[in-house]
């Protein structure tokens, strides 16, 4: 499978009301949204919530998800990119 890379990206937990939430310190889990399957890739975001580029197992072009699914507090955070 051909490495592509996906764009650096901040994790946000953006609410109705206040300001964007940076959840640091989370795994972040990647999902192949073209091809609709998980990928076994993870990170960890830093403090403040920002996570370097880096190489998936995808083909460039690749819609992908970055989620972490429990912030410590509840919350879901999501980013979508395009890998290239």
């Amino acid at each position: 499978m051909p490495l592509s890379t996906y764009l650096a990206f901040d994790l946000i937990i953006v609410e109705d009301t206040g300001p964007p939430i940076y959840v640091g310190n989370a795994t972040v889990k990647f999902h192949d949204a073209t091809a609709d399957v998980a990928l076994a890739a993870t990170v960890v975001s830093n403090a403040q919530g920002h996570v370097p580029s880096g190489t998936l197992p995808v083909v460039a072009g690749t819609l992908i998800r970055a989620r972490c699914e429990n912030d410590g507090h509840g919350r879901t955070a999501y980013a979508e990119g395009t890998t290239v």
